[in-house]
């Protein structure tokens, strides 16, 4: 290994960039469709600004959205609407929307249900 005071200012920059680009993936929601029906999603951003469709097939798996926090709608219906923090990891089961990471849904991020069994949280 070469040692940092050694590293030339474009292998810093490439490494420094290169770090940055995984902590944005890993804020983004990573959502994972459990049923074995497609959904709909409404995904809004920028506070209705930008909303984005898309189909969930089963055992489907959107990755990389929300980057900033947003809320996602099931199947277009205003009761089945979810606000989303950065760094969720959710997924549809029955119909509805569950942290997969229970000690998310424990600290309260995001607006997602909480973990099967516990009831559904939709956005307020």
């Amino acid at each position: 290994m070469i040692p940092r005071t050694q590293w030339s200012l474009p292998a810093a920059a490439l490494l420094l960039a290169l770090s940055l680009g995984a902590g944005a993936a890993d804020a983004a929601v990573t959502l994972v469709n459990r049923d074995d029906k497609d959904h709909k999603l409404t995904v809004i951003e920028d506070s209705g600004a930008k909303n984005t469709e898309h189909v969930l097939k089963p055992s489907q798996v959107l990755e990389g959205i929300c980057e900033k926090g947003c809320v996602v709608r099931i199947n277009d219906s205003d009761e089945d609407e979810y606000e989303l923090e950065p760094g969720d990891k959710v997924s549809i089961e029955e119909g509805y929307l569950y942290y997969d990471e229970p000690e998310a849904a424990q600290q309260g991020a995001g607006g997602a249900a909480p973990p099967p069994g516990a009831g559904a949280t939709p956005k307020q």
